[in-house]
C-alpha cells in the first residue's frame, strides 16, 4: 500500500503531524500494519 501527500512546506507537514486528527488516525491505523511502516520524502521537480 502506498499513499502520496504533497505539502506546501515542512511547517505545514509538521502542523498536520502534531494535530489531533493525525494522532487519532495514526493510532488506529498503525495497529493494522504487519511490519514497520516506511516513509520517504522527495523534492517536487515540476509543477504539472
Amino acid at each position: 500500500m502506498l499513499t502520496y501527500s504533497y505539502w506546501l512546506s515542512e511547517h505545514h507537514l509538521n502542523t498536520y503531524r502534531n494535530s489531533a486528527l493525525f494522532k487519532i488516525t495514526w493510532a488506529a491505523t498503525k495497529v493494522l500494519f504487519s511490519d514497520k511502516p516506511v516513509a520517504f520524502s522527495s523534492e517536487r521537480m515540476e509543477v504539472v
